[in-house]
C-alpha cells in the first residue's frame, strides 16, 4: 500500500528480533555512497508518478516553501514544531530512514539534517494520525507504542511498530493518503514526525552543494583544463562521493587505473612512488588535491599506493562514465584544441561559437610520413590545415635580386620563375629552400589559400610523422551557405522570445479577461484568460506560495527519461512502471529497481531505445549530448528521422487539431467542481491585484 514504507516486514510483535536484526545491520556505516543530486535520489520518480491521468494523486500546489534560514536554525538545534530529538534518538531516526526506499540512497549528513528537522508527536490511545483520502505532507517514524494500518472497510491490514515509517510519498509530492492509520487503542505512542517541506529543502540544496563543490575539484585538474565550461558541468553531474577511514587503502600500486580521486575533505598519503633511483619515500595530499587522472586515459598500472591519513572524503570519476558522457578524453582533448585553435585565427574571431564548431566536425584527418612535402611553394592552394600530432617545418626559396621587384606582387613567383638564367646561357639550380619557421601541434597553415585562393608563399614539410585536420574552401563554403537559415532561424527565434518576454512582463491582473480552468499543473489550477488590450490568449498559474525560495539551476545534461515513458507508453498503452492495484510506492520501487515489462513480440529497435532511455543511472543513460556513446541519434529505431528539420523547426506537424476558434478547449481534459473544490485552499492566498474573475 502506497502510505506505509518498505520497513512493513515488522508487522508484529513476534517479528521484532527479524526487525532488530534488520536495524542493526542498517545501522552500520556505509562507505562508497554515490552522491545523491535531486534528479538521482528520485531517478524518474517524479515524471512517472505525478501524472495528470491518475485522478488520486495531486502536485505540489499546496506545499509549504522553506526559507534557508529557517532550515539553518532547525540543524543548529533552533526551535521544531514539537519536542525535539534527543542525539540518541537522532541516530535511531537515520537507521530507520536508511531502510526507507525514499532515503536509500541520501548520504549520512543529509539523514542526521532530516532528523534534526524532526520533532516528536505525542499520539493519544486510539488517535488517528493519517486518513485515507486525505492529502499528506508529513513523514512518520515510529517512536513508541503501536499503530494499525486501516482500510477504508475497517480492516486492518497491517501493524506498525517501533522504527516502522509511513507517509514518505508525501514528502515527494501531495498524495491522497491510501490508508488510515491509528494508534493503539489500549496505550498511547509517539512519533518522529518530518515536514515535507524541509525534506524537499535539504535534497535540494545538498545536490547543489554537491554539484558546486564537484565542478570546483575539476577545474584544478590540469588534464581537464581544456574541457569546455559545458562539459565540465555535464562530469560534475555524475561524480561519485566517497568516504574512508584512516588506514583504508584508497590505491594499490601495479594495479590497473580506471578512476580519478579528487579530495573533498581530509589527508592521504602516497607511498611507494615511483621505482629505482626515481623512487620516492612519502607524499601527502590534502583537501583540493588530486590523484590518478591518467586512468581517465588509459587504464595503465598505479604508480603508487594511496592511503587514507585521516578521515576522508573523495570525489571520485571513472574512465567509463566520462567516455560515455564526453566520448575518449584524449579525443576530446584533441577537439578543444583544435577548436581553440580555429578560434585563435583572426578570420574566425567573430563567427559565433556553434559555426566553429560545427566546421571543425566537417574536418577530415590527414596523415603524412617524416620528409613527405605537405604544401608546395608557389602551388594554388585549396585547403588549410591544422596540425594535431608531430611537426613540420616551413621552406622558403630565398628572393633573387631579379625577382625582388615581384615581391610587392599578392602572389609569390610561381616555381618556373625561379629558374635563375647565366650570361653564358646555361641555367643554374635555384638555391635550397630555407627553413623560416617550425610548425608545431595546434599551429595552422594554408589559411590564405581559403581567402581568395592565392599561390602558397611557402612549402610545409613533415619533419616526423604528421597527423592535420584539413579543411578545403569547399568546406567553408559548405559550412556557410548550410547555417545561412540556421542563423536566420536563430535571430528569429531570438526576436520572438524577447517580444513574448516583453509581453507577459506587461500583463497585469486587471487587464486578463477570465475564459474558463483548462488543467491542472504541477503549481496549481491552470486557467485560460484573454488580455483585453490586445486580444490575446495567455494560460495562467494560479499560484498561492506566500514565497518562493530562490534555488540556482543548472543545466547539465538533456535528460530523455521522459522521451522513453512517452515512446513506451505510445505503444504499449501504460506506463512501464505502472502497478496493478495503483500503489504508488511500488511504481518508485519498480523506477528504482528498473523493472521494465516488454512484449514477448516487440519490436527489438524499440525495445532497446527504450532500455537506453529508461536506464536509472544516468551516465548510463540515451542522452541528446553529440559525441557521445550513447547520443540516442544512434539508436537504429531512429533511423531516417530528420533530425536538420527538426531542429531547424520546420518540420511538418504530424497533427493539427481541428479547432473551432481561438477558446476552443475540447481537447484540454474537463476540470471538475469536485477537483477545483480542493484547491479552495488558495482562496488564503489571494495574490495582490484585481483578481476577482479567478
Amino acid at each position: 500500500m502506497g502510505c506505509v514504507s518498505s520497513v512493513q516486514r515488522h508487522l508484529a510483535a513476534e517479528n521484532a528480533d527479524a526487525s532488530e536484526a534488520s536495524r542493526s545491520a542498517s545501522s552500520q556505516s556505509i562507505h562508497f555512497v554515490k552522491t545523491p543530486s535531486v534528479a538521482q535520489v528520485h531517478e524518474g520518480v517524479l515524471s512517472e508518478m505525478v501524472r495528470f491521468r491518475r485522478p488520486n494523486i495531486r502536485d505540489s500546489a499546496g506545499f509549504e516553501v522553506v526559507d534557508s534560514e529557517e532550515v539553518t536554525l532547525l540543524i543548529q538545534g533552533g526551535a521544531t514544531e514539537g519536542p525535539q530529538l534527543l542525539p540518541e534518538e537522532q541516530q535511531a531516526v537515520v537507521t530507520a530512514l536508511r531502510e526507507n526506499v525514499i532515503f536509500s540512497c541520501m548520504q549520512t549528513e543529509q539523514l542526521q539534517s532530516l532528523a534534526k528537522c524532526m520533532f516528536v508527536q505525542v499520539v493519544k490511545p486510539g488517535e488517528t494520525v493519517i486518513t485515507e483520502g486525505e492529502i499528506g505532507d508529513k513523514f512518520y517514524a515510529v517512536r513508541s507504542g503501536r499503530f494499525d494500518v486501516v482500510a477504508n472497510n475497517g480492516h486492518t491490514i497491517n501493524r506498525l511498530v517501533v522504527g516502522s515509517t509511513f507517509g514518505e510519498l508525501g514528502l515527494i509530492y501531495r498524495a491522497k493518503r491510501t490508508a488510515t492509520v491509528i494508534s493503539d487503542p489500549m496505550a498511547s505512542g509517539s512519533l518522529f514526525a518530518l515536514p515535507g517541506k524541509y525534506f524537499r529543502y535539504v535534497a535540494a540544496q545538498r545536490s547543489m552543494e554537491t554539484f558546486q563543490s564537484s565542478l570546483d575539484a575539476l577545474k584544478k585538474v590540469k588534464l581537464l583544463e581544456s574541457l569546455t565550461a559545458e562539459q565540465l558541468e555535464v562530469v560534475a553531474t555524475f561524480v561519485y562521493s566517497l568516504q574512508y577511514r584512516p588506514g583504508d587503502t584508497i590505491v594499490h600500486k601495479g594495479e590497473p587505473g580506471r578512476v580519478m580521486y579528487m579530495i573533498q575533505s581530509g589527508t592521504v598519503v602516497c607511498t611507494d612512488i615511483g621505482s629505482g633511483s626515481a623512487a620516492i619515500a612519502k607524499v601527502q595530499l590534502k583537501e583540493g588535491d588530486y590523484f590518478g587522472e591518467r586512468a581517465l586515459l588509459s587504464a595503465e598500472p598505479r604508480s603508487a599506493t594511496v592511503v587514507a591519513h585521516t578521515d576522508v572524503r573523495v570525489i571520485a570519476l571513472d574512465q567509463t562514465t566520462f567516455t560515455s558522457l564526453l566520448g575518449p578524453l584524449q579525443q576530446l582533448l584533441d577537439y578543444n584544441r583544435m577548436l581553440r585553435t580555429l578560434e585563435s585565427i583572426t578570420v574566425m574571431k567573430k563567427v559565433p561559437y556553434a559555426l566553429k564548431k560545427k566546421l571543425l566536425d566537417s574536418a577530415r584527418i590527414v596523415h603524412f610520413e617524416p620528409n613527405e612535402t605537405i604544401l608546395n611553394e608557389g602551388d594554388h592552394g585549396d585547403t588549410f590545415y591544422i596540425l594535431k600530432e608531430g611537426e613540420a617545418k616551413m621552406l622558403q626559396q630565398p628572393k633573387s635580386r631579379s625577382s625582388s621587384s615581384a615581391s610587392s606582387s599578392s602572389n609569390p613567383p610561381s616555381p618556373i620563375h625561379k629558374i635563375i638564367p647565366l650570361n653564358n646561357g646555361n641555367v643554374e639550380p635555384p638555391p635550397p629552400p630555407l627553413e623560416v619557421a617550425r610548425i608545431l601541434p595546434g599551429d595552422t597553415f594554408g589559411e590564405l589559400a581559403i581567402l581568395d585562393r592565392r599561390r602558397q608563399p611557402a612549402s610545409i614539410v613533415a619533419c616526423t610523422k604528421v597527423e592535420c585536420f584539413a579543411l578545403t574552401s569547399r568546406d567553408f563554403d559548405n559550412i556557410f551557405e548550410s547555417v545561412k537559415n540556421d542563423l536566420y532561424d536563430l535571430a528569429r527565434q531570438k526576436e520572438i522570445v524577447s517580444s513574448d518576454k516583453l509581453f507577459a512582463h506587461s500583463i497585469t491582473l486587471s487587464s486578463l479577461k477570465y475564459i474558463s480552468a483548462i488543467g491542472m499543473g504541477s503549481f496549481g489550477v491552470v486557467h485560460m484568460a484573454e488580455h483585453v488590450p490586445t486580444g490575446r490568449f495567455v494560460a495562467v498559474k494560479e499560484m498561492w506560495k506566500s514565497r518562493l525560495e530562490q534555488l540556482r539551476q543548472t543545466h547539465h545534461i538533456q535528460n530523455c527519461w521522459g522521451l522513453g515513458i512517452l515512446i513506451y507508453e505510445m505503444v504499449v498503452g501504460d506506463s512501464p512502471f505502472s502497478s496493478p492495484d495503483e500503489d504508488h510506492l511500488a511504481v518508485c520501487r519498480n523506477i528504482l529497481h528498473g523493472h521494465i515489462l516488454f512484449p514477448v513480440d516487440c519490436d527489438s529497435d524499440w525495445k532497446s531505445i527504450v532500455q537506453a532511455l529508461l536506464q536509472r543511472q544516468p551516465e548510463k543513460r540515451a542522452s541528446m549530448i553529440a559525441g557521445s556513446l550513447l547520443d540516442v541519434r544512434r539508436e537504429k529505431w531512429l533511423a531516417g528521422f530528420d533530425w536538420k528539420s527538426f531542429t531547424r523547426r520546420v518540420m511538418p506537424t504530424p497533427w493539427i487539431p481541428d479547432v473551432t476558434s481561438e477558446i476552443d478547449t475540447k481537447y484540454f481534459p474537463k476540470v471538475s467542481k469536485e477537483e477545483l473544490a480542493e484547491f479552495d485552499s488558495c482562496k488564503d492566498h489571494k495574490p495582490v491585484g484585481n483578481w476577482e474573475g479567478f
